[in-house]
């Protein structure tokens, strides 16, 4: 109980808890281990909405799941989780007090049959983030060497509040753990909800932080689809891991994406999201990616969703959708207008640390012509005096005028020093391609073709064909000197002072 004794500036007698429930008489929601019920507090002085959660003792878990919920919230304050304003443990009464969530959960708009009305795809997009945040805040932020395992990530615990922010919520079933070594936390009942949980967990018990963003990659697909994870549409079809990976295997997602979704996504938009949602399903857990990769990810695409509203909103005829092959009007360069995901891109690359920024100049030094036309086409869209190289002046003109994604000049000036890898205050083409490439679509296009470039930018590094770039290889390289201890640490995933091959294909999509 020692959890309570912490947490007793939180209790709330339970004659309080009567009065704001009306006897509990709203009840909006009925749970594993007890229903939930709408009331109105005094919160630090202030009249509160709460949503009330009153354990049923007839279930034997519920009191452990209780504590753990106590335990774990009362620490945490994230926009994106769920707050905990009380609780109350008198006699046989075990009640917890949450913030109140007015728009109800996600599972709600997803559901066949539902009277709300269908989420647009930029609201989905919008929820997706801020459910991807709360659950890496509890991967990775909670606190030194800590993590906080979920268990039982589901669109029904991801709720929604009265300023449509989205929060992880019901952390009963979590697990709190150690972080930094790969540590799993061994359980010997198996819980969360079938079809959300990977099956390694349950065959064998053992629950990581990756078990998590399996059950995510699910939500994600839900979103995409419009569909609840395990229930039958009325043509048959079941939203399952197996169903939806055949899709995206087969190239063949866009036909399962929610119909009311078609008119408001691109292809593109489809299939990195969809790839996204893919990756996280992926069998090995150690090819998840992290929460904080997710969240990057995510965060991009929002970005990109944004500018395209946006545009559509606007009457400028030279925006079109990112990564779209760009018509040619008369082959005059100057006439083709810029696509989205090259600033997009740009704005990226500064973010990388200069290792990345150097893999992927050489990345870019690989590619032939026919991978080059559109990023060709592009640069000479700014290039305008086509002398082969871009100014301040020309990105400024083509950036920093009146766009939907106009920029300060100030920010074009960081964008400009970061790609210009010769410090002469011009871009060349190989510095675009290195800011602008889509290594994400060109490792998806062909697997066999992306094994071929990343070895050959690795073996650009990798002077001795020992299989590793070591710190010399870096500096002979990159004509950097000192320690490049900073720079290793993002790649280094082993901590052996060297990049293999798989390391440095990682550091490329990270």
């Amino acid at each position: 109980m020692s959890a309570l004794k912490e947490s007793q500036h939180l209790k709330i007698p339970l004659k309080d808890i009567e009065i704001a429930t009306n006897n509990f008489q709203h009840c909006i929601g009925i749970g594993g281990y007890g229903n939930v019920y709408k009331g109105e507090l005094l919160i630090h002085g202030k009249s509160t909405i709460v949503a009330v959660k009153r354990l049923n003792e007839q279930f034997g878990q519920g009191l452990k799941e209780f504590l753990t919920e106590i335990q774990l919230l009362s620490g945490q304050n994230h926009p994106n989780l769920i707050s905990l304003l009380g609780y109350c443990d008198e006699g046989k009464e075990k009640i917890i007090v949450y913030e109140y969530a007015a728009n109800g959960s996600l599972d709600q708009y997803l559901r066949r049959g539902s009277n709300v009305p269908a989420l647009t795809w930029m609201e989905r997009l919008i929820i997706c983030v801020d459910a991807a945040r709360g659950l890496n805040h509890l991967h990775h932020e909670v606190g030194k060497h800590q993590t906080i395992i979920h268990r039982d990530i589901k669109s029904s615990n991801i709720l929604i509040d009265n300023n449509w922010v989205a929060k992880i919520s019901d952390l009963g079933l979590s697990k709190l753990g150690l972080s930094g070594l790969n540590r799993s936390a061994v359980i010997s009942r198996v819980c969360g909800t079938p079809g959300y949980c990977e099956p390694e967990y349950f065959s064998t018990g053992i629950v990581t932080k990756e078990s998590d963003v399996y059950s995510f990659g699910i939500v994600l697909f839900e979103v995409l689809c419009g569909k609840l994870c395990c229930t039958v549409d009325h043509d048959g079809f079941q939203l399952s891991a197996t169903v939806v990976k055949d899709y995206y295997k087969k190239k063949k997602v866009s036909e399962i994406v929610d119909p009311i979704l078609k008119e408001q996504m691109s292809s593109e938009l489809i299939r990195d999201f969809s790839k996204i949602a893919y990756r996280c399903l992926h069998e090995d857990r150690d090819q998840r990616p992290p929460m904080t990769l997710v969240v990057k990810k995510l965060e991009r695409l929002l970005a990109i969703q944004d500018v395209l509203l946006k545009a559509a909103e606007s009457t400028l005829s030279d925006v079109i959708k990112p990564a779209h092959p760009l018509v040619r009007e008369g082959g005059n360069a100057s006439e083709i207008p810029l696509d989205i995901s090259v600033l997009s891109n740009m704005r990226d690359f500064v973010k990388y640390n200069r290792l990345k920024q150097f893999a992927l100049r050489a990345l870019a030094s690989t590619l032939d012509e026919d991978e080059l036309w559109h990023l060709k086409d592009q640069f000479y869209a700014i290039d305008v005096d086509k002398n082969g190289a871009i100014s301040l002046e020309e990105m400024r003109d083509a950036f920093a005028k009146d766009l939907p994604w106009k920029l300060k000049e100030t920010r074009v000036l960081e964008i400009l020093k970061a790609i210009d890898s010769n410090a002469d205050g011009l871009v060349d083409f190989t510095d675009f391609v290195a800011a602008t490439l889509n290594v994400y679509q060109l490792e998806g296009q062909d697997s066999e073709r992306w094994q071929i470039l990343s070895q050959a930018a690795f073996e650009k590094f990798d002077v001795d064909r020992d299989g590793y770039i070591t710190p010399e290889d870096i500096r002979m390289h990159t004509g950097l000197k000192g320690s490049i201890d900073l720079l290793l640490k993002e790649a280094d995933i082993d901590k052996d002072c060297k990049i293999s091959l798989s390391d440095f294909c990682r550091l490329l999509g990270t």
